[in-house]
């Protein structure tokens, strides 16, 4: 099997998004990496393909991030 592999700069740019996002996908388990070596992360194109087609979910992003509470201007 000789499946094409890219690199988080690569993923960034596809789905122009930042690396900060894409490393949330990896640790949430939304999108699938690999870490051969131990170093740096590869994404196969089948599970990008994948993951376009799932789509992100949300919930992860909102308990992760949740949106910042405005304080009232007196």
């Amino acid at each position: 099997m000789n499946e094409r592999y890219l690199t988080v700069n690569e993923v960034c740019e596809i789905l122009k998004r930042n690396r900060r996002t894409i490393y949330a996908y990896i640790r949430s388990g939304q999108l699938k990496a690999v870490k051969p070596g131990g170093k740096n992360f590869i994404i196969y194109e089948s599970d990008l393909d994948e993951f376009i087609k799932n789509g992100v979910r949300p919930r992860y992003f909102r308990e992760t991030y949740p949106p910042k509470k405005s304080t009232p201007k007196e």
